[in-house]
């Protein structure tokens, strides 16, 4: 799954493969799973609680999709590359024996 995410990673910060059409397929899907949460109640709550805590206040569904609306692909490209620019953050619970080594796995988000 690291590796996967590290694909991921790299894709987002590769201009050729960010597309128009690719960025407007992940913004209308964040947003259909944004509307189509709001009506159960269990992630409703837990949406709530991390507003709160995060901003201080709820925002309404139509400002989380005028947000959405508003990235641009340079918003991405930025935000990947500069995550890729810094050491990742490696948690795990469970059985870690598959889990990348972190100097492994630093070193595979700058190749």
């Amino acid at each position: 799954l690291a590796n996967v995410i590290v694909t991921q990673l790299k894709g987002m910060a590769d201009s050729s493969l960010l597309t128009s059409e690719s960025l407007d397929r992940a913004k209308n899907a964040l947003i259909s799973s944004v509307l189509m949460n709001i009506e159960n109640r269990a992630i409703l709550c837990e949406d709530l609680g991390r507003q709160l805590l995060t901003y201080g206040r709820r925002k309404t569904p139509d400002e989380v999709v005028q947000a959405i609306e508003r990235v641009t692909a340079d918003d991405v490209l930025s935000l990947a590359k500069k995550m890729l620019s810094r050491s990742p953050t490696v948690v795990v619970r469970g059985q870690a024996t598959e889990v990348p080594f972190h100097p492994d796995l630093a070193a595979s988000l700058k190749a």
